[in-house]
Parts: C-alpha cells; sequence; structure tokens
C-alpha cells in the first residue's frame, strides 16, 4: 500500500493512498470534445484562417545588406581610425553616428553597429575586445558575440605566436 511518502501528500480521512488524483475529468471531457469538433470542421478552420491572412496588409521590411559585406565595403572606402570606422558605416547604411552609438536593439541600427565593429577587427586583427568596446560603450562579450556571429576570427594573432 502506497503511503505519503510515495505521493509527497498526507492521507485525509479515510481517503485510500493509493487513489488517483489527477486531472480532472469533466476538463478532459471538454478538452477532447472541443477537438473532435474542430476534427469535424477541417473546411471551415481552412475559411477562417484564410480570411484572416487577406485581411492582413503586407509589412514593410527594412532589407538590410550582409554585415559581413558592409564591413568589406567600408575597408575598401578605407579609414585610419575607429571614428572614421564609424562614420564610414554610418554613412553607408543612412544613419547617424549617434544612433549607431545608441542603446538600442533596432534591426538596422545593430547590424550597422555590428558591421562597424567587424571593419575595425578586419582593419586591425590585433586589437582587444575592450579596445573596440569602449568606443561603442558596450561590453567586450557583445563585440565577441558580433564577431562571432559573422565569421570573423576573434584570436589574436599578436598573442597566438
Amino acid at each position: 500500500m502506497k503511503t505519503e511518502v510515495d505521493f509527497g501528500c498526507a492521507v485525509r480521512g479515510s481517503e485510500i493512498a493509493g487513489t488517483y488524483r489527477g486531472m480532472n475529468p469533466a476538463f478532459v471531457q471538454r478538452v477532447w470534445a472541443k477537438r473532435r469538433r474542430a476534427a469535424a470542421k477541417p473546411h471551415m478552420l481552412k475559411m477562417v484562417k484564410s480570411a484572416k491572412l487577406e485581411a492582413k496588409e503586407p509589412e514593410m521590411k527594412i532589407v538590410v545588406p550582409a554585415v559581413y559585406e558592409m564591413a568589406e565595403r567600408a575597408l575598401a572606402i578605407g579609414f585610419d581610425s575607429v571614428k572614421q570606422a564609424r562614420e564610414i558605416v554610418a554613412d553607408l547604411y543612412g544613419i547617424s553616428v549617434d544612433e549607431l552609438n545608441a542603446k538600442t536593439r533596432r534591426h538596422q541600427i545593430f547590424k550597422a553597429r555590428h558591421a562597424a565593429i567587424c571593419a575595425i577587427k578586419l582593419r586591425w586583427p590585433d586589437v582587444s575586445l575592450p579596445f573596440i568596446a569602449q568606443f561603442f560603450d558596450i561590453d567586450h562579450t557583445t563585440v565577441l558575440h558580433a564577431l562571432r556571429q559573422h565569421g570573423i576570427d576573434t584570436a589574436n594573432t599578436a598573442t597566438a605566436a
């Protein structure tokens, strides 16, 4: 016979400890009845779904070029400082440098920030992650994430030899 230790609860009154006290049978019956009704009318569900799809307006999506591609474009233009790199990338993405440095997660802005980080690391592979991070007022792990996400080697070549 099961005891209160086996179930983790005390036995009340004349109740037998082995009695199942799981799902509410009335609730289970309502759920299965709802599923049977839905299975009986599959064409109705499709019509409702298609009507909802037709009612939606097409969403405007901002097409953002690949980050690595934009980083290579910035490298092709050429820059001699981190400040110039930020200005070039911001100009390529059509945003201001202030927006590039803003703490926002908007798709276009964080992709531009990642492109600037990648361009800087491609231009100067020996530069440390905390050094790059201080220019964007972010943590060095965020820089590491941006570089790894876009396939740029983060091994420091100066210390690897």
